[in-house]
């Protein structure tokens, strides 16, 4: 995001990679994982301006073992600026197919 200026987005969304072996992923271990989520926070945070929004789809599914990858994600936000505004939990059925694409 670098050809972005500073403060010049008001709302970023987005859905990362899971590093959980798919086609698109590079399989990387969970710390080189969080750093390159990491670096992407980084540069939202960065482009958003004051009050903008960040929302991410975490899927805590597809591993084991299981990973609380939302915890994670919390995490290095509040440690990078940002403040958190709340979160959305979808408690699907056990009859839900997991894949809602």
């Amino acid at each position: 995001m670098i050809e972005l200026p500073d403060n010049s987005i008001h709302l970023m969304i987005t859905s990362p990679p899971y590093n959980v072996s798919k086609e698109y992923d590079d399989n990387l271990t969970l710390q080189q994982y969080l750093t390159l989520l990491k670096n992407s926070f980084r540069e939202t945070y960065r482009v958003l301006v004051n009050e903008g929004r960040a929302c991410i789809n975490v899927a805590n599914l597809g591993r084991k073992p299981y990973i609380p990858l939302s915890d994670y994600f919390s995490k290095i936000m509040i440690e990078i600026g940002f403040k958190m505004r709340g979160e959305i939990i979808w408690n699907k059925a056990a009859s839900a197919n997991p894949s809602t694409a």
